[in-house]
């Protein structure tokens, strides 16, 4: 989200709108005008409006928004597959194997294997 081309204010034309600004238009900064950017101890689970960084993470097109590099991959005819990290190799590695192969072989029918991986055009981050 960035200011128009033809902004009033030149300095601000083709910048970034700050999460202040975005929330403004929206009608979404409280009146006091106080509203910290991000919780010092992080958000409660059912707090909505705590900070501004809450606040725009519940609104619906923020929240759909995919990443940029997942973007760019989709982008490139790929697929982009985002796994937990983990602890303990062996515990984790079992349930991605299932999965790319689950999405292995609805890509490619039901004869793939882990092993056509590599020549599918899937990428796993």
């Amino acid at each position: 989200m960035i200011f128009s081309a033809d902004h009033p204010d030149e300095a601000l034309r083709s910048k970034a709108k700050g999460m202040k600004q975005i929330l403004v238009e929206r009608g979404l900064w409280p009146e006091s005008g106080k509203l910290l950017a991000r919780c010092y101890d992080g958000c409660k689970t059912d707090a909505t409006n705590c900070c501004a960084e809450k606040t725009l993470s519940l609104q619906p097109d923020f929240h759909a928004q995919k990443s940029l590099i997942a973007e760019t991959i989709e982008a490139a005819g790929h697929r982009c597959i985002f796994y937990p990290k983990y602890s303990i190799i062996s515990s984790t590695f079992g349930v991605q194997q299932s999965i790319t192969a689950e999405l292995t072989a609805t890509t490619h029918g039901k004869d793939s294997s882990i092993l056509s991986q590599k020549h599918s055009r899937q990428l796993i981050c």
